[in-house]
């Protein structure tokens, strides 16, 4: 079994997948890319190419990576598309670390096997959903910089809660004795399901009400940045 599989790393394992991939293509049509420094490799399969031709391709595309996938810490990332059937795959990565270095090297492989009319021939999606990773998202804006890049509504609450509790906004307890991080995430949601509504107008109220809310109670000592956190985050 190690004889086909290869090493788990190292040399022995770069050595496997170099000696699988026109194996890979030939038996499945799949198209893989590899590089040695830094370790990435991008995989493309028959779906996938299919999948860069249709219509949908050229509109949002989710990007989500699953970190320390095995003893060595690869991270593996999928890119995926939204039809009326379902999700679709346009691509999958595996990379070395979470750094934008590793993160860019990995799209950059990606790129140079994706089919010519890439992304509905418009070459890259309208919109890249990810999570909170500066990482993912600086790599992403390098290699695709006309795509707008937006957080996923499943990752604003958790981003704005681990915001919240970073000591360098100093949120704490208010002069109401309510805690400061619990009212602040509460408005946040309020936010986010206001935000649901796709109504801009009541997304801007919202954020008046905000602001007088956080007055009134005082959060943080009148925290500036939270203020600034919020416009942002709504807009």
């Amino acid at each position: 079994m190690l004889c086909a599989l290869g090493g788990r790393s190292g040399q022995s394992m770069v050595d496997k997948i170099q000696e699988k991939v026109p194996l890979w293509l030939s038996e499945c049509g799949a198209t893989v890319a590899y590089q040695r420094d830094p370790f990435a490799v991008a995989i493309i399969t028959p779906l996938m190419k299919r999948s860069y031709s249709a219509d949908f391709a050229k509109d949002v595309c989710f990007v989500d990576s699953t970190a320390s996938c095995d003893a060595d810490n690869h991270i593996l990332t999928f890119m995926i598309t939204v039809t009326a059937a379902g999700a679709v795959p346009l691509g999958v990565m595996i990379i070395n670390s979470a750094s934008a270095a590793s993160y860019i090297s990995g799209f950059t492989l990606l790129k140079s096997i994706l089919p010519e009319q890439s992304f509905a021939s418009h070459g890259y999606p309208s919109v890249f959903l990810t999570d909170d990773s500066d990482a993912e998202r600086t790599a992403l804006q390098t290699c695709w910089p006309d795509a707008d890049l937006k957080l996923c509504l499943f990752h604003v609450p958790q981003a704005v809660w681990c915001w919240l509790w970073s000591e360098q906004q100093n949120l704490k307890r208010g002069s109401q004795g309510i805690n400061d991080r619990v009212l602040a995430y509460c408005l946040l949601h309020e936010l986010v399901r206001q935000l649901l509504l796709m109504r801009r107008q009541l997304t801007q109220k919202l954020l008046v009400n905000t602001k007088i809310i956080s007055s009134t109670y005082n959060i943080g000592g009148n925290n500036e940045s939270y203020s600034v956190y919020m416009e942002n985050t709504a807009t």
